[in-house]
């Protein structure tokens, strides 16, 4: 096995682990102790998710490029790494909002025990060709329709931590809550590699079909007040929307890195405007608004996805 693999697989791991530390928590912190209301939650997850993922862009130009990785390793582990203990000093919504964009700059990871598995151990592949030609392709323009499906879904999907707010309001006492995030993260990993072969046996398009209606019955359950099977049925949302779409710019994409770049822009954009709009509508409309908001927003992404995406374009 390729030791970069195994050496990022630690990173992966120690990723998650202060993730988890965070999350569960933090949106509790916002709405009932410093009482800054789920619209102020709704900008801190936009801000956050916007500055995590438009950086990709360039971070997917540049390493198609010069044909580069390591260095944005290791400088957005770095600086995620320092900000991350900088929480327990934030006292208003603006203060978590600056340092969680920060942190999520560098997909943040607790300590420098990432940092030093990417400096000392992680290894730089060597270019595949002297001569560097970067140009944008046909093939990289037939990806959009598809890729951009979902990015109307991540533009309807509630986050997590509209997930989180939903349980602490159904009656979930605050000890309980990490317990759901454990359950999505673990759906997560029991059903990475399946729908990995799915996509190979089936197709991207496939999968991706499928993700979508279990993101449907994840808010339909929300309604429901099904909670912890809301949590199961968002992981698999997730896990398999995100690999299909990964998966299918892996198979399709010319330029990987730019098309991953302007994709992870797009989620950005889109998921950003979606928080904002899901924290708003749930501040002066209420929940059960915003929870049909973003019901009904997925079944006509999904049914316009099926009648105006070609199975050909696979």
């Amino acid at each position: 096995m390729n030791k970069n693999i195994y050496y990022l697989g630690f990173v992966s791991f120690f990723t998650d682990l202060a993730s988890a530390m965070i999350t569960p928590i933090l949106p509790i912190y916002i709405v009932y102790i410093l009482h800054d209301g789920v619209d102020k939650l709704g900008i801190i997850v936009a801000i956050a998710t916007f500055v995590s993922y438009f950086f990709r862009i360039l971070f997917g130009y540049l390493s198609d490029r010069f044909q580069i990785v390591k260095p944005f390793l290791v400088f957005g582990y770095l600086v995620s790494a320092i900000t991350k203990p900088l929480f327990a000093y934030a006292t208003s919504f603006q203060a978590i909002a600056a340092l969680q964009s920060t942190e999520r700059l560098g997909k943040a990871i607790r300590g420098v025990i990432a940092i030093l598995i990417v400096a000392f151990f992680v290894e730089e592949s060597a270019p595949k060709s002297k001569t560097i030609i970067y140009q944008f392709q046909k093939a990289d323009y037939r990806l959009f329709p598809l890729l951009l499906s979902y990015l109307f879904f991540t533009f309807f999907i509630l986050s997590d931590s509209f997930f989180i707010i939903t349980a602490k309001e159904s009656g979930y006492i605050t000890a309980y809550l990490p317990l759901l995030m454990i359950a999505l993260t673990l759906t997560q990993t029991l059903f990475s590699y399946y729908f990995g072969i799915m996509s190979d046996k089936k197709s991207t398009l496939f999968v991706l079909r499928i993700s979508y209606l279990f993101g449907i019955l994840s808010i339909g359950a929300l309604l429901l007040n099904l909670i912890a099977i809301s949590f199961v049925f968002l992981g698999v949302f997730t896990v398999a929307s995100l690999n299909a779409a990964r998966s299918y710019i892996s198979i399709n994409a010319i330029n990987k890195a730019s098309i991953y770049g302007i994709f992870y822009a797009g989620i950005a954009l889109f998921s950003s405007l979606g928080a904002l709009s899901i924290g708003y509508i749930w501040h002066y409309f209420g929940q059960e608004s915003a929870l049909c908001f973003s019901l009904f927003g997925m079944i006509i992404t999904f049914v316009v996805s099926l009648l105006k995406i070609d199975r050909a374009s696979e």
